[in-house]
C-alpha cells in the first residue's frame, strides 16, 4: 500500500469515527434535553468535532434526527414477532414467544421509543408515518400455503392479528420507558404483565 492510498484510508476511517460521535451524542441529548432544546453547538462540543465537521455529513438537524429514526427503526414488524412462532408450538406457547420476541427487542432498544416521544411531541409522528408504511404484513405471508397459527380463533383476520401485535408493540415500549423511569423495573416484571399474557392466550383461542 502506498502512502497516498494509506492516508486517503486514515481520513476515511476519521470521517467514519466523527460520523458516529455526532450521531452518538445527539442521540444522548436529544433524549436528555429534547430536539428543539439542543442546539448543533452542544451536540459538536459533546461529540469533540466542530460545528462545521457536523455540516460535513448533514446539513441540518432535522436531517440529524431522521437518520436516527430510520437507524432505530425495527424495519419489518412480522419478522421481528414472528421469529420462533411455528406450526409445531401450541398457541400459548406461540403468543409467549410473540411477546418475549417484542420484549427482548423494547430491552434492547430503549433509544427508539424514546424517538417515538419526541418525534410524537416535536414533529406530530412525521417519522413514524414515514417509516412505518411497510412495518407490518398478513401473518399468511410466512406461513407455508397460508395457514395460520394452531388453536387460533377462525374470525381473526391475520392483518388485524398484526396490526394488534404492533399496536402492543409501541404499548409496551413506551410503557416500559414509565416503569424503568418511575420504579426502576421493567414492565415484565409487573402483575400486569401476566395478566396480559393470559388474556391474550384466553383470548385468541379458538
Amino acid at each position: 500500500m502506498n502512502e497516498h492510498s494509506f492516508m486517503y484510508m486514515e481520513v476515511k476511517m476519521k470521517q467514519g469515527r466523527n460520523k458516529e460521535a455526532i450521531l452518538e451524542s445527539s442521540l444522548k441529548l436529544f433524549c436528555e434535553k429534547g430536539f428543539a432544546n439542543t442546539s448543533i453547538r452542544e451536540i459538536a462540543l459533546d461529540a469533540d468535532v466542530s460545528q462545521g465537521n457536523i455540516y460535513n455529513y448533514f446539513s441540518t438537524k432535522e436531517e440529524i434526527f431522521e437518520n436516527l429514526f430510520r437507524e432505530k427503526f425495527p424495519g419489518n414488524f412480522v419478522e421481528l414477532f414472528i421469529d420462533g412462532v411455528s406450526h409445531e408450538k401450541t398457541l400459548d406457547e406461540n403468543i409467549k414467544t410473540a411477546l418475549d420476541n417484542l420484549v427482548s427487542y423494547i430491552h434492547e432498544n430503549p433509544y427508539f421509543f424514546k424517538l417515538l416521544i419526541l418525534d410524537a411531541n416535536e414533529f406530530n409522528g412525521k417519522y413514524l408515518k414515514k417509516y412505518s408504511q411497510a412495518f407490518t404484513k398478513p401473518v399468511e405471508n410466512y406461513f407455508p400455503n397460508s395457514k395460520m397459527l394452531p388453536g387460533l380463533r377462525k374470525d381473526i383476520d391475520s392483518t388485524d392479528l398484526t396490526r394488534f401485535f404492533a399496536w402492543l408493540f409501541y404499548a409496551l415500549g413506551l410503557t416500559d420507558i414509565i416503569y424503568t423511569c418511575n420504579a426502576g423495573k421493567s414492565i415484565t416484571s409487573t402483575p400486569e404483565y401476566e395478566i396480559l399474557l393470559k388474556i391474550l392466550k384466553k383470548g385468541l383461542q379458538e
